[in-house]
């Protein structure tokens, strides 16, 4: 997705999206870059860190090919929201009523 579109849904704070930094898993070295392209394998370190959560669902991402077009992914994300709960409010000792 080009950056320019994927920053409406970065900046919208509701969606609250995460961002993972490529360098901690890609091996960046010239033999790399001479073969052909393929996935990271994802180290003890990366998974035990606070970003392992993410890259599990990353690599899930890899391994069963879910990709969505653009529109695809902004319909998806339209949809999510029309229809998502309001939470509870950090701290809240009760739960919220659906008005």
């Amino acid at each position: 997705m080009p950056p320019e579109r994927a920053a409406d849904f970065i900046d919208n704070t509701r969606l609250a999206f995460h961002r993972l930094n490529p360098a901690e898993v890609y091996d960046r070295s010239a033999r790399t870059r001479i073969g052909p392209p393929s996935r990271p394998a994802l180290s003890n370190s990366v998974l035990h860190s606070k970003d392992g959560r993410y890259w599990l669902a990353e690599r899930r991402r890899w391994e069963y090919g879910v990709e969505l077009t653009p529109d695809d992914f902004a319909t998806l994300l339209d949809y999510a929201q029309a229809h998502a709960q309001p939470r509870p409010a950090p701290g809240a000792t009760s739960e919220s009523i659906p008005i």
